[in-house]
């Protein structure tokens, strides 16, 4: 199998600190990153983490300026933002009945103690994926003044551009910013990067035909907005693909309906001569079966189960890299302009997919760009967060703009919501109007 890619390394130079900023034993390694930010890491065998992860692209931060106290059994690091009390070599996170029994970090100027582990009861949430979701988790700022990143399980990237899981660790960036919101922002995009910057088409109205609509409704669909005059610029196909039909449990998730779309390049060829990008709705979360397509290239490389069924492991490189060169690219070749990652997974998973699957389209020289669910902890990472499935109802709306305040507590960017839902169920122009609202004056 051929290297996954040169287009999916992140910045190896940005993946080391300053020396002189490292604090470090034979089971711990203390990092200040800024005077408010610094990364806290504890492992038994002393083997640290240096390649970056998909979630921090950055740790080449200036040289901060704090103070240093070290004894035969204790270290204390302070700066004007805060102050760390260790024990040397024990366990970061202490005991259940005594949890800062080793370490803690005291809060300048409100003496707030903090641990890892600590229930932040202030926080301000913001860490759902989607609006059909429940796993609500703490995001980025809180009423007590700090900001904790764990990366402790997070995938790692090599040199090589592929993604790793290096084990159970401790890996933790706090952050204490007081009431400074913008530097605490400067720090956190400094650590986890900056959103790419999308294609230009990603800005002008999309058109998600959700249901299983044939060659003739797609190209009258695209005609009524040119006859009503309505800018378009984006077409996402969501339904397309055909269902297995042998007994198979799974559905295969990339051939298209040929008795729905008979002739998927000419069609694809056309979308673009009338000066419209497109877009496909993805799905592996139920693997592939034998029906699909590249199967027997696929099986090569992944291993079936007793079904035939072979696995996603949107986490395994091997598998990224098969989903990549045999059923991604094949759709991209036909005229496929980007991938909508529908999968709702974990968070290690999805974010793992929404990289490559966007970072992918690099390869052609063209601006990494895919449409996924939020993925929790630095969501701007992927270009456009979709905002879930919904009724067009006043409690969803309600939920919905709570919602979104809430995302942008993680630094989310940019959302898509559609325009009266994805199930109408309520038809009236006032609904349609503050469904408008909703979605085209997103904060």
């Amino acid at each position: 199998m051929d290297k996954i890619g040169d287009h999916f390394k992140l910045d190896g130079s940005k993946k080391l600190s300053n020396v002189d900023a490292i604090k470090m034993g034979k089971s711990y390694r203390f990092t200040v990153l800024t005077e408010r930010l610094i990364r806290l890491e504890y492992e038994e065998n002393g083997k640290f983490r240096d390649d970056l992860s998909l979630r921090v692209r950055n740790r080449s931060f200036p040289m901060p300026e704090f103070n240093f106290v070290e004894t035969s059994t204790s270290i204390e690091i302070s700066t004007k933002y805060f102050k760390l009390i260790y024990e040397k070599e024990a366990p970061i996170v202490g005991p259940k009945d005594n949890p800062s029994a080793y370490f803690y970090i005291e809060i300048k100027p409100s003496n707030e103690i903090w641990y890892p582990g600590k229930k932040d009861v202030l926080n301000y949430l913001g860490n759902e994926k989607a609006y059909n979701t429940v796993d609500n988790a703490e995001g980025l700022f809180s009423g007590n003044t700090y900001f904790v990143l764990d990366d402790s399980k997070t995938l790692a990237m090599n040199d090589a551009g592929t993604s790793y899981f290096d084990g159970d660790r401790t890996d933790i960036y706090f952050a204490s910013y007081d009431t400074d919101f913008g530097s605490a922002l400067n720090d956190y995009f400094t650590l986890t990067g900056k959103a790419p910057m999308i294609p230009k088409y990603a800005f002008g109205n999309i058109l998600i035909d959700d249901e299983k609509i044939d060659e003739l409704r797609i190209r009258d669909n695209i005609n009524l907005f040119r006859e009503n005059d309505i800018y378009l610029s984006t077409i996402i196909l969501g339904k397309w693909n055909k269902l297995n039909s042998e007994g198979f449990k799974n559905k295969t998730s990339h051939l298209f309906d040929d008795t729905l779309i008979k002739d998927p390049k000419t069609l694809f060829n056309d979308i673009h001569k009338s000066g419209l990008f497109l877009g496909l709705k993805v799905d592996v979360s139920e693997g592939f079966n034998q029906n699909e397509f590249n199967y027997i290239e696929l099986a090569k490389f992944l291993s079936p189960d007793a079904n035939g069924i072979i696995p996603a492991e949107p986490e395994d490189a091997r598998f990224i890299d098969s989903y990549l060169k045999f059923v991604l690219r094949p759709l991209e070749a036909i005229g496929v302009d980007f991938f909508f990652n529908n999968y709702l997974g974990s968070d290690n998973a999805m974010k793992n997919l929404n990289y490559y699957l966007s970072y992918d389209l690099c390869r052609n020289n063209k601006r990494p760009f895919i449409i996924g669910r939020n993925s929790t902890i630095a969501p701007h990472q992927t270009p456009i967060s979709y905002i879930g499935d919904f009724l067009n109802n006043k409690d969803s709306l309600d939920k919905i703009e709570r919602l979104k305040v809430s995302f942008t507590n993680m630094g989310a960017s940019l959302f898509m919501s559609p325009i009266n839902g994805t199930k109408q169920i309520d038809n009236s122009p006032f609904m349609f109007i503050r469904s408008l609202q909703n979605s085209v004056f997103s904060p």
